[in-house]
């Protein structure tokens, strides 16, 4: 969360270099509801069924992720996820339309994974900008991922809690970014890729039964998976994880809201 400056040091501040806001808890309900997202995305989005290489009786459609921009003359299809979609959408926002054009010498920030960073990469080329992320302490960081335009910031705190902490410091001192938060905002704009995959199942003639989610930031499984069980609610949302490090406590009982909200 952004921290907040005292009010009489902020109302001092130039409107430029004054903190975000906090974030309101009504705001974040907001931010990860889709069902008012109508918009289908224009680009191409491939899924792909799985049932004559596996010989399943059923189908399985797979959302192709890794061929995200596949249409594009300068992707690398080796580095192609969902963020790409992601960050595409969410650069087109007002929100950050107006950011970019009042501040065309500031950079691009976000908390990123490794998918995050090369969409973002991509998308800031393409804009012309750098860009700052924060990266958290447990990944190591290639060579082959550094770049010029890039200023990557390692967190130094253990796991998610630094992650955040960090994020949250730069936000408090650093006055020439452009702060995307793909985490908070990222469902709504994977929501129209979404609909998408809908229009493509339902051309398909199947009735899905589940769909089945990795998660990080959850913007997938809420952006996407969320149209998905809007336009079929009998589907069965599943999320898979590791033996270890789990993000969810398995005997977490997800129907229950009190439970959920406790946990959260």
């Amino acid at each position: 969360m952004t921290e907040r400056f005292p009010p009489d040091k902020t109302r001092e501040m130039p409107p430029s270099e004054r903190p975000e806001p906090s974030i309101s808890i009504r705001e974040v309900i907001e931010a990860l509801s889709v069902e008012n997202v109508h918009e289908t995305y224009s680009g191409r989005v491939e899924v792909t069924d799985l049932k004559e290489q596996l010989e399943t009786e059923g189908h399985i459609f797979i959302i192709r992720g890794d061929r995200a921009y596949s249409d594009k003359e300068d992707q690398d299809l080796g580095v192609a996820n969902p963020k790409f979609w992601l960050y595409e959408n969410l650069l087109q926002t007002p929100r950050i339309q107006e950011a970019l054009h009042d501040h065309p010498e500031h950079k691009l920030f976000d908390g990123v994974g490794f998918s995050a960073l090369e969409a973002l990469r991509y998308h800031a080329r393409k804009l012309n900008r750098k860009a700052v992320v924060v990266m958290s302490s447990g990944v190591v960081i290639g060579d082959h991922l550094r770049d010029p335009n890039i200023e990557i910031i390692q967190a130094e705190g253990p796991a998610e809690e630094g992650y955040v902490a960090e994020q949250a410091r730069v936000l408090s001192q650093r006055h020439d970014i452009i702060p995307l938060h793909q985490a908070l905002y990222g469902a709504r704009a994977l929501a129209p890729v979404g609909n998408k995959v809908v229009k493509i199942i339902r051309e398909s003639g199947i009735q899905p039964d589940a769909t089945f989610w990795t998660i990080a930031s959850g913007s997938n499984v809420l952006g996407i998976g969320g149209k998905i069980k809007e336009a079929f609610p009998d589907v069965e949302t599943v999320v898979v994880e590791p033996d270890i490090n789990k993000t969810i406590d398995p005997s977490l009982d997800l129907l229950d809201s009190t439970a959920v909200k406790s946990f959260a």
